[in-house]
């Protein structure tokens, strides 16, 4: 169940605005609703694509307009949030 809650949550950051901003305000707020693992919740938060990758995330499903919203500082949704 949590692999298919991780996919949601990249699907959802990957197409709805308000989410990303929800997300980098408070990640642990806005992935509450979701079924991850501390490992999935980490590697999110972190946006570590190397963890990510481990946990099964294509790095072309990160991908949002042409850059990573993983591993640049305008991108990344969880640059700003804190907690796990």
């Amino acid at each position: 169940m949590s692999q298919q809650s991780l996919a949601q949550v990249i699907e959802r950051l990957s197409t709805d605005e308000a989410f990303r901003a929800a997300v980098q305000r408070d990640p642990t707020t806005a992935l509450q609703g979701y079924e991850l693992t501390t490992e999935e919740r980490a590697a999110l938060i972190s946006g570590d694509a190397d963890r990510l990758d481990a946990l099964g995330v294509d790095a072309r499903v990160t991908k949002f307009g042409g850059t990573s919203f993983f591993d640049s500082e305008n991108a990344n949704p969880f640059a700003s949030g804190t907690g796990q």
